[in-house]
């Protein structure tokens, strides 16, 4: 049983990690990526970009959001480009592991079955396909760059710093809250 539990972690553990590894030096541009890829989807199919929020009415109401365009500055050229390489980005990144997208629940089973502990190569996988992924987004970020210039990249790379830190700095503030609450 100690011995599923410690696999089940593993999992759980590694799952976690392939949705937020993010280094704290760097903006999150996988993030970046998947926002434009989001809204392109949303424009191609009627959407209106913005968050949900209840009216007085009691029916839903879209607070407007930036676009990235309008975030970034970005002429319309320079928006091509980046929804071309946020798109490839986004495709790059879905493929890793679909080719054995069950691994760590087919571990589980196996390890249930054998009793066999299957924890170290779970972990392994889990961190080959962390790396595959953030490889996947520094070549793709390597692009943008060339893409952009350095100049353009820099003034983008300073909003996405500016940005996460200001969502930083919200989140501990709510966290605060929320813990002199209990």
């Amino acid at each position: 049983m100690k011995m599923r539990a410690r696999l089940v972690c593993a999992i759980l553990a590694g799952c976690f990690a392939l949705a937020i590894c993010q280094t704290p030096a760097s903006p999150s541009y996988d993030n970046f990526f998947r926002q434009v890829v989001s809204e392109q989807r949303a424009a191609r199919d009627g959407a209106s970009p913005g968050v949900k929020l209840p009216a007085p009415n009691g029916q839903p109401a879209a607070l407007p959001a930036p676009t990235v365009q309008e975030f970034t500055g970005f002429t319309d050229r320079e928006m091509n480009d980046v929804r071309a390489i946020a798109a490839d980005c986004e495709t790059r990144l879905s493929q890793v592991g679909s080719d054995h997208p069950h691994f760590a629940w087919e571990a589980l089973m196996a390890s249930i079955e054998t009793g066999e502990d299957k924890t170290a190569e779970v972990e392994q996988i889990v961190r080959d396909q962390q790396a595959q992924r953030e490889r996947i987004v520094i070549a793709h970020v390597q692009v943008l760059q060339a893409a952009l210039g350095d100049a353009r990249f820099q003034e983008l790379d300073a909003r996405l710093r500016a940005e996460e830190e200001r969502k930083t700095e919200a989140m501990k503030t709510a966290t605060g809250i929320a813990a002199k609450r209990q």
